[in-house]
């Protein structure tokens, strides 16, 4: 199967634990915290390519990287309107203009496919170099993923894996579901083996895995009874939805959100609520944004802990992947190159990660 050759550059015992970065072809090293893991066979990846174009946001000209002359690249992620995504991109443009790269960031917001696609048509008109982009419904983009390829574009994807493009960065909703899954079981069986628990679900299958796993390790691991599953993936839908099932489940002790910002809005429906202690309850979210984090280390808040990416690292990789790509003149048919980002569980007492975590926004913004 793997042979694996590893090479270690300024491991810090306090960063979460990642998985490796499969490379396409045995090249440079990788950068940071990162191995080099050489295969036998290349990932046959299930499908998450399209070429993104844009319009806005920041943008530097340079010499572009690796000598391979101007670089102009695009990173297409439909929700800025999230805070922590804007984030993300100041990284993402921070780490492709230390390469010499102009930058173009797609301001697409709430998903919005149509638009997004339309970025990208934009991008592969003006005849970008490379593209990373989160591809929502990866069926959807097949198609304008092809397109790129064809006009000679990188094409890297952010998420989700596609059958086309050179790879890219994947953080997969199974490592969040496990670690959330294994926290909750825990928590549930030592503090509250009856309890009633809250799934805030995201509208549609993106990154589902998130809550169906935990869902699953609860039904079979404990003897705790799921008395909702209802979409809360918003602060103020979370809140409310929440206020509901409490009023219906009083002694519901339990919530395991999609992402930080439905938690949040579970946890105000705790506080407001005023019937049970931070203490008395487990309330995880996941994605690890600035304001979950902040909450997390509250000891009077309700949110007990945010399952959260390294986004200083997520944002580097994303330059990594493509960089390495145009180095090495990908072309469609070459193998496959995926950075894989592994999350880690943050709660209160994990007081040098949050430090950390937090240093970054107050460094990237969001």
């Amino acid at each position: 199967m793997w042979n694996y050759l590893r090479t270690e550059w300024n491991m810090d015992p306090n960063q979460p634990a990642r998985k490796p970065l499969v490379p396409s072809i045995a090249s440079k090293p990788f950068g940071r915290r990162e191995f080099l893991v050489m295969g036998s066979t290349a990932i046959a990846s299930a499908g998450f390519l399209a070429a993104c174009g844009g319009s806005s946001g920041g943008s530097s000209s340079g010499s572009g990287g690796g000598g391979e002359g101007d670089v102009t690249f695009g990173f297409s992620h439909p929700f800025a309107d999230i805070p922590v995504v804007t984030t993300i991109k100041n990284i993402v443009k921070a780490e492709g203009e230390k390469e010499g790269w102009t930058v173009l960031l797609d301001e697409t917001s709430g998903g919005d496919i149509e638009k997004q696609t339309g970025v990208i048509d934009t991008w592969i008109t003006q005849q970008v170099t490379a593209i990373n982009a989160l591809p929502t419904e990866p069926s959807a983009f097949e198609t304008i993923a092809k397109r790129a390829i064809d006009a000679g574009i990188i094409w890297t994807t952010y998420a989700e894996e596609m059958a086309q493009g050179a790879g890219g960065v994947l953080f997969p909703a199974k490592n969040f579901g496990e670690i959330v899954g294994k926290a909750v079981v825990d928590w549930i069986n030592q503090n509250d083996p009856e309890a009633e628990v809250l799934i805030l679900e995201l509208e549609g299958p993106v990154q589902e895995e998130r809550v169906r796993i935990p869902e699953k390790m609860i039904n079979e691991q404990t003897k705790a009874t799921i008395v909702a599953k209802q979409v809360g993936a918003e602060e103020t839908t979370g809140l409310q939805v929440t206020e509901n099932v409490l009023q219906a489940h009083p002694d519901l002790s339990v919530v395991v959100a999609f992402n930080d910002d439905g938690a949040l809005g579970a946890a105000e429906a705790f506080r407001k609520a005023g019937t049970k202690e931070p203490s008395d309850v487990y309330i995880v979210g996941q994605d690890g944004s600035e304001e979950a984090i902040k909450a997390v280390s509250e000891p009077d808040n309700f949110l007990t802990g945010s399952c959260a990416m390294n986004l200083a690292e997520l944002g580097g990789d994303v330059i990594a992947v493509t960089r390495r790509a145009i180095q090495q003149h990908w072309q469609e048919g070459d193998p496959q190159d995926y950075a894989e980002i592994v999350p880690t569980l943050l709660e209160a007492n994990d007081t040098k990660l949050i430090e950390q975590f937090l240093g970054t926004f107050k460094k990237y913004g969001g």
